[in-house]
């Protein structure tokens, strides 16, 4: 595998391979075992030092022989005067602790691991930061919320705050085992079969290509999902979402909220829906009105009636309301008089247009600039004659969806995670 790399202050660019060694390497020998007890700690000491002799036969010379192997009838060589700034041979160890969270004798949980100290694996398709850092911010959003007393008790005498604590090892364990398994395969078809020429058995560059692609949506986190919960709220029978391309960006409990192009209404600036979703902490109920936005007594102005006494029970340091129009952006079109009450409260800076009719979208307006919103509609799987509400947690992933005819859903979803003021 070669991955380019950035500049340095020469002019010229790092490049990184990863190459296959021809050893044959035993599996990982740490035993797993009592890390107290001398004869688990006498094993892994020898396990250790087996593994230096190992790594200790493998040369700088001969990995640059085996990329060269590799490239042929093509070349790669270190460029005259060029020197090798660092290289080191690691022996891939696929493991997941058996548990994320360690609960004292009162059943509160005290201790909590992420990221490495959860799992290990190849760094061959860079997952690990990312589900690292994923991992935090499962985990500190939910201990904010402990910390802070802003979650309620739970029904028939469960505790609501720990019953949040403890969904962070029922999501993010899934997603661990999750990535085992795929850096697992992976790693197998990098290593094992792609490989210098002359080989009569092999995986096909294309075949490799397909399996790098369709891990893409699990490495960057968009294709991850999250379990049916009280947190994630799947099963609707008056689901307002229609298409189940979830990694294109169709709304799905459990899954994150995809980034859309859309206008400001307030300015008519085109904006990043996620610009509008900083990370500070709040949930957020993101209202696709529909197309009776303007009728007082329609749909999209009975469920922001309903919500806007959400925002009164809660208020705006727990919630944020985010509002999107299918009208077009052409503002003439909207009289701020006639939107509902909770728009012009709580939505001033974040009512859009997500369905732009009127911007041109040539490539001379895009170098000045000017953009078209997308149609949100149709990225989210919602339809503009019926609108949605989708509850939005705080580290982005969707909770629960609800029609607009529905608002006691959302706020049957928000009165279990959240105290009244």
């Amino acid at each position: 595998m070669v991955i380019p790399r950035e500049r340095i202050a020469t002019g010229d660019y790092l490049t990184r391979l990863y190459v296959q060694v021809n050893i044959e390497v035993p599996a990982d020998e740490i035993s797993g075992g009592d890390i107290l007890d001398p004869a688990t700690i006498d094993a892994d000491k020898e396990a250790r030092r087996k593994a230096r002799e190992r790594r200790a036969k493998i040369t700088l010379e001969g990995l640059l022989q085996q990329a060269q192997a590799v490239f042929k009838p093509y070349h790669i060589k270190l460029k005259d005067g060029a020197e090798v700034d660092w290289w080191a041979a690691y022996q891939i160890g696929q493991r997941m602790t058996e548990r994320f969270l360690q609960k004292s004798s009162d059943g509160v949980p005290r201790v909590f691991i992420a990221g490495d100290a959860c799992h290990t694996h190849s760094p061959k398709a860079g997952q690990g930061m990312n589900v690292s850092m994923m991992d935090s911010f499962n985990l500190s959003w939910k201990l904010a919320y402990h910390l802070n007393g802003l979650v309620p008790p739970g029904g028939q005498g469960t505790n609501g705050s720990i019953e949040l604590l403890d969904s962070y090892e029922l999501e993010r364990r899934e997603i661990a085992r999750e990535l085992i398994e795929f850096d697992h395969k992976f790693s197998s078809m990098f290593s094992g079969q792609i490989d210098a020429e002359g080989e009569e058995e092999g995986l096909t560059h294309e075949q490799f290509v397909e399996v790098f692609s369709t891990g893409n949506g699990f490495t960057s986190g968009c294709g991850i999902e999250y379990p049916d919960s009280d947190l994630v709220l799947k099963e609707s029978a008056n689901s307002p979402v229609y298409g189940t391309d979830f990694l294109s960006g169709v709304l799905r409990p459990g899954r994150r909220l995809l980034n859309v192009r859309v206008i400001r209404h307030a300015d008519g600036n085109p904006r990043d829906l996620q610009d509008d979703f900083l990370f500070t902490g709040r949930f957020r109920l993101l209202v696709l009105t529909s197309t009776d936005l303007l009728d007082m007594h329609g749909r999209s102005a009975s469920a922001l009636d309903a919500i806007d006494h959400i925002m009164e029970l809660y208020g705006e340091d727990l919630i944020e309301l985010v509002v999107l129009h299918p009208i077009g952006t052409n503002t003439r079109d909207i009289s701020w008089e006639a939107l509902p009450r909770a728009i012009k409260k709580y939505a001033e800076m974040s009512f859009h247009s997500a369905w732009d009719t009127e911007t041109p979208v040539g490539k001379e307006h895009v170098r000045r600039g000017v953009y078209k919103a997308e149609d949100a509609y149709a990225i989210f799987g919602v339809s503009k004659d019926q609108g949605a509400i989708c509850v939005v947690r705080p580290d982005g992933y969707v909770g629960a969806l609800a029609s607009l005819e529905d608002v006691e859903r959302a706020e049957r979803y928000l009165t279990t995670w959240l105290q009244p003021r």
